[in-house]
């Protein structure tokens, strides 16, 4: 009987801690925000920005990141949604569209849309420091002001604290 009793107990035990076993869902990758924002209260205005990235795994990200900004001669949003995908080692490729939004005040109050097809380039010199070239090119309607050529190749930086 108890050489029945003590594989009987051990396996009753295993199925009991199995049982316990925490099950934990999916991930849903890594996900941040950040945004900085600040105004000039002597003219009105208003200078913000945010970025939200989503790595959804290790070869893919996601990332919606834009701008407001508001002067003496109107506001302007861009929105801009970019797939980012490592090729080699640092070095990812840059995909996606924006929105340009922007509504002049002086000359009389007209509102403009546009949007543009993005491509480029991102080297991650380190953890916190992003190198970006950017191709920019206005697709439909060409608004062809101080701010916009058609097309525009931009190189910046981000740094991260």
């Amino acid at each position: 009987m108890i050489k029945l009793l003590l594989p009987f107990t051990f396996a009753l035990g295993l199925i009991s801690l199995n049982a316990q076993e925490e099950k934990k869902p999916k991930s849903l990758g890594s996900f941040s925000i950040s945004s900085i924002g600040y105004a000039n209260f002597a003219n009105d205005e208003q200078h913000s920005s945010f970025i939200m990235d989503w790595k959804i795994n290790e070869k893919n990200a996601l990332m919606l990141r834009g701008y407001y900004d508001t002067n003496a001669m109107g506001d302007v949003f861009k929105p801009q949604l970019l797939f980012r995908k490592p090729i080699i080692g640092k070095l990812s490729i840059l995909t996606g569209a924006e929105m340009i939004m922007e509504r002049n005040i002086v000359g009389g109050a007209n509102s403009t849309m546009n949007f543009s097809a993005m491509n480029g380039l991102s080297y991650e010199v380190q953890e916190n420091l992003l190198i970006e070239l950017m191709s920019e090119t206005i697709i439909g309607k060409q608004n062809f002001n101080n701010n916009y050529n058609s097309s525009l190749i931009k190189l910046g930086t981000t740094l991260k604290f």
